[in-house]
């Protein structure tokens, strides 16, 4: 697996943060 961290204002993930794992404000995608 691939994890992929990105802070809460990086990229817009802050939007996204519901659809992953969220951590402190923070995203972490897991991609196959």
């Amino acid at each position: 697996m691939i994890y992929i961290f990105s802070s809460d204002n990086l990229l817009g993930f802050q939007f996204f943060c519901w659809e992953f794992l969220c951590f402190n404000n923070s995203c972490f995608l897991e991609l196959n």
